[in-house]
């Protein structure tokens, strides 16, 4: 008789336990709605709190054609705060925020499902679109460059060829009307953020202003300057088009600056050899020997950089220069020659042999990448 007792007495609990469950959650509306807001981004953002619905679903009416959206709670047992958000790519056109989500419409209605519990709301005018309040007026900005993989590259000193944004430091508040200029040219962009071509040889100088709708705010001009790396030049075979030494001023001004040291450096062991061969001695042959040394050392040195950092047109055109300089001192080498001799400089052999080795050297160079 007790163990049919205990029996009851479970079946009695569970039937009065699944009892209150059903009317907790399905009695009486158990979600309530909050608010409706108006994101910057162009999203909205539907608000409510609920008790006891481990799944919410929103039907809409109005716009009808906005899809209906599910969202989950883990924690059914307390007052749980929940936010529904739609974005571009669940459904929201930008027909649906001029007509239904502008900031105040009361021109939309909803239904929530508190899983098989319908909590449906009329609009009478008393819901109406939120909009959070637009960010402060910044007097001035700061203008940003931004790579094509919106890297910061502001402080460079001259930029790659392509395509860059320039931006601004801070949020500009939506209702600027906002006005670009690159080269004292007003550009038609009316976005925070501009899109910019750098090719060979530009140089822009950008400026940026805005200013709002009712004359409140007011963002000071704000400019920055850009360059490209890769300098034009109208020395081309044809005369006619652009020939690019560098990708960087640094390096053409050091193969520059390389092939005048480069002409000194031979020119000072072409003496000293003359020295070494005319009048031997320890001291004579010990700082040909170095000269030489140091001049190679340095041709090898400029060779290699300069191959590396400038273009095939650049490098060609400093090679060039510095192979023309030793044709012209070839083209004497029989007088020298003949001169030496004359002066009793039973050595004058090696003179020849110092100045068409180098000469080999500059010439294989030169056929090696095609000058």
């Amino acid at each position: 008789m007790k163990k049919k007792l205990n029996i009851c007495t479970k079946a009695l609990c569970l039937t009065i336990f699944f009892f209150y469950l059903n009317n907790f959650s399905y009695g009486q509306c158990n979600v309530k709605y909050i608010q409706t807001i108006l994101e910057e981004s162009g999203s909205i953002k539907i608000q409510g709190y609920s008790i006891g619905c481990g799944a919410i679903t929103i039907h809409w009416n109005n716009p009808s054609t906005l899809p209906n959206k599910t969202i989950n709670i883990s924690d059914v047992f307390h007052e749980a705060t929940w936010t529904i958000e739609y974005q571009s790519s669940d459904g929201l056109t930008p027909q649906m925020l001029t007509d239904n989500f502008q900031c105040g419409s009361t021109n939309f209605s909803f239904g929530l499902q508190c899983q098989n519990q319908s909590c449906f709301i009329t609009n009478d005018g008393s819901l109406s679109v939120t909009c959070k309040p637009p960010p402060p007026c910044p007097s001035e900005v700061i203008l940003k460059v931004l790579n094509e993989n919106d890297i910061d590259v502001t402080a460079s000193e001259c930029l790659e060829n392509g395509t860059y944004k320039i931006t601004t430091s801070v949020v500009v508040p939506n209702n600027m009307n906002i006005h670009w200029s690159i080269n004292a040219i007003n550009d038609n962009s009316t976005n925070d953020t501009l899109s910019v071509l750098i090719e060979n040889g530009d140089a822009k100088d950008i400026s940026f202003t805005a200013i709002s709708n009712d004359n409140t705010c007011i963002i000071l001009p704000s400019s920055i300057h850009i360059e490209s790396c890769i300098a034009s030049d109208d020395r081309s075979e044809d005369g006619g088009g652009d020939v690019v030494f560098c990708t960087d001023p640094a390096a053409c001004n050091f193969c520059a600056i390389g092939m005048v040291v480069l002409i000194f450096l031979f020119i000072i062991s072409f003496i000293l050899l003359i020295a070494a061969v005319c009048a031997p001695n320890q001291a004579t042959i010990i700082a040909a020997s170095l000269a030489i040394g140091l001049f190679l050392a340095a041709l090898i040195t400029w060779w290699l950089y300069c191959a590396s950092s400038l273009t095939p047109e650049g490098f060609c055109f400093y090679l060039n220069q510095l192979w023309l300089v030793l044709a012209w001192i070839s083209a004497f080498s029989g007088l020298i020659a003949l001169l030496l001799t004359v002066i009793g400089c039973p050595l004058a052999v090696w003179v020849l042999t110092y100045l068409s080795t180098i000469m080999g050297i500059v010439s294989l160079i030169k056929y090696f990448y095609g000058c």
